[in-house]
């Protein structure tokens, strides 16, 4: 399905932004409760969902603003309206990110970036944001392709062409926290082409296990050993069973009954 990810970076804080212009000029940190939810670029090392008490701690000279979730989605939610006016489907996957249907809209723009610029003055008037737009095969492709466009810009990526262009791009463009991708650099998967090729390497070598496990000659099964504590290994000599009870019970006298009695 050819799709356009229409993309606002750091959304949150791209909405502060037009409340307060400072935010356009000066680090900033939006936060919800104890957690990031959106930093300026030059933040490094400032991630969604980082514990708030560290980022202050790297940046405490930032400005901090606390999220405003009803502004959010009502900013959300006018982005997806103006999208209905490019394409039938709209699905809206996060605040900040939409995707759009546009298969079957070549006819109706003089190419993909013209299509593209569409989509990004229509979002502009609505909600005063400048996203990015990536068109390509599927969600995976068209989203990479809008995170790597500034905004306001679009990245359009060829049918058949996705393989080719995410060849080289970095795993960081993974939807992951941050220890996932840095285990990935450690196992020296940097980009999305060795994490393919990784992927199919292990999924390989778990298919020619399996096809060992299946062909290799069954192994005589072991006899069951009885690994209970409270009795002996089989095989054992047991001790013989205790009559104190039985012999004491023998040796009382019968108490006479009624009929010996009677006798």
């Amino acid at each position: 399905m050819r799709l356009a990810c229409v993309f606002v970076p750091r959304f949150a804080l791209a909405v502060e932004a037009r409340l307060d212009s400072r935010l356009l000029r000066t680090p900033a940190i939006v936060y919800s409760g104890n957690r990031v939810l959106a930093a300026s670029s030059e933040l490094t090392g400032v991630y969604p969902g980082q514990p708030l008490r560290q980022a202050r701690a790297v940046y405490p000279h930032a400005i901090f603003v606390p999220a405003n979730p009803l502004l959010y989605r009502e900013v959300s939610e006018a982005m997806f309206v103006a999208l209905e006016q490019i394409g039938p489907y709209v699905e809206l996957a996060e605040q900040g990110c939409a995707f759009v249907d546009v298969g079957g809209l070549d006819g109706h723009y003089a190419d993909p970036f013209a299509l593209a610029g569409k989509i990004v003055d229509v979002v502009r008037d609505a909600t005063g944001l400048l996203p990015a737009v990536g068109v390509a095969e599927g969600k995976f492709v068209a989203r990479v392709a809008a995170a790597l466009c500034p905004p306001g810009d679009a990245g359009v990526v060829p049918p058949g062409r996705e393989r080719d262009f995410l060849r080289d791009k970095s795993v960081s463009l993974l939807s992951a926290a941050p220890e996932v991708i840095e285990q990935l650099h450690m196992l020296a998967l940097h980009t999305l082409g060795d994490h393919r090729r990784g992927g199919d390497a292990a999924r390989s070598a778990h298919r020619r296990r399996r096809s060992l496990a299946a062909h290799a000659p069954h192994a005589p099964r072991a006899r069951n050993r009885c690994r209970c504590p409270a009795r002996p290994p089989c095989g054992a000599p047991r001790r013989a069973a205790t009559v104190r009870g039985s012999q004491s019970r023998a040796g009382r006298r019968r108490r006479p009954s009624s009929t010996d009695r009677a006798c």
